[in-house]
């Protein structure tokens, strides 16, 4: 059933989707070609590059305004036919979210990779600064490769929670709110990540050391540890990134998800 219904989320945003991936490629590459050509400065550089990071992003947000259309929309109707649980229709349209949206990262990370090559006099071959991105992230002492990770980690459980917390602001107390109660619980979701990412980086007790020589390791300490060393003996243990975040993101985000479930399963009303 996932299949059939990833079939219809497809057939349903194919053309927003193929459109916006075709544009962006289309201009960042013009942009690019300008740089690779010499051109006179009209900002090439900057509109290649700012392509290739929106794209991602726009993506992101067209495809959390389909969710809501065909969930709480005139198309929920349809949706609310399909026989199938919530849970199931929550699932499909969650992960083809998070499908397209690494599909729009590859490409982004494509056209950025086009543009560092137009830029480069030597005509960097793309097989060559691959090589170099890869050594810059898994050389010693693989910091590069650990932030990667973690921020990896922390844009998927941020996906997640913003197509739960749709949802979840569709329950029986903010329905008539409209798109507005969705984007109340959406901004209410922010800050309590930035307030547990915040408490749970400084007070857990495990932490990532990214200076000295022991950088890249894991160390079993408070990140508030090291910046009360580092203030107050001159940075000797001011290196440490707290890990903390990341359990608690994702069993924040594991909650967030159930809600949006029993949300759509108990409390959907269209108006």
């Amino acid at each position: 059933m996932i299949a059939k219904l990833w079939k219809h989320e497809w057939l349903d945003n194919r053309r927003t989707l193929l459109g916006v991936a075709g544009a962006s490629a289309l201009v960042s590459l013009l942009a690019s070609a300008g740089v690779a050509l010499g051109l006179p400065d009209y900002g090439f550089s900057f509109i290649a590059g700012a392509v290739a990071v929106a794209l991602p992003a726009v993506v992101t947000v067209l495809l959390l305004w389909s969710y809501w259309k065909t969930m709480y929309g005139r198309l929920g109707y349809f949706t609310g036919t399909i026989p199938v649980r919530g849970r199931v229709v929550f699932a499909a349209k969650l992960t083809f979210t998070l499908a397209a949206c690494v599909l729009a990262a590859l490409e982004g990370v494509a056209l950025f990779l086009v543009l560092m090559i137009a830029r480069e006099r030597e005509w960097t071959t793309p097989a060559a600064l691959m090589a170099d991105f890869w050594k810059l992230l898994t050389g010693a002492p693989h910091v590069g490769l650990w932030v990667l990770a973690l921020v990896v980690v922390e844009l998927a459980c941020m996906l997640v929670q913003l197509v739960a917390g749709i949802s979840i602001g569709q329950g029986p107390h903010l329905v008539r709110q409209g798109v507005a109660g969705s984007v109340i619980v959406l901004i209410a979701l922010y800050l309590v990540n930035q307030l547990t990412n915040l408490a749970s980086m400084v007070l857990i007790p495990a932490s990532l050391r990214i200076g000295g020589p022991e950088a890249g390791h894991v160390v079993w300490s408070p990140m508030l540890g090291g910046l009360f060393n580092g203030s107050f003996h001159s940075g000797a243990s001011a290196d440490l990134l707290g890990l903390g975040f990341i359990p608690v993101t994702i069993v924040l985000t594991a909650v967030v998800a159930w809600l949006a479930v029993r949300s759509i399963e108990r409390h959907t009303s269209l108006r």
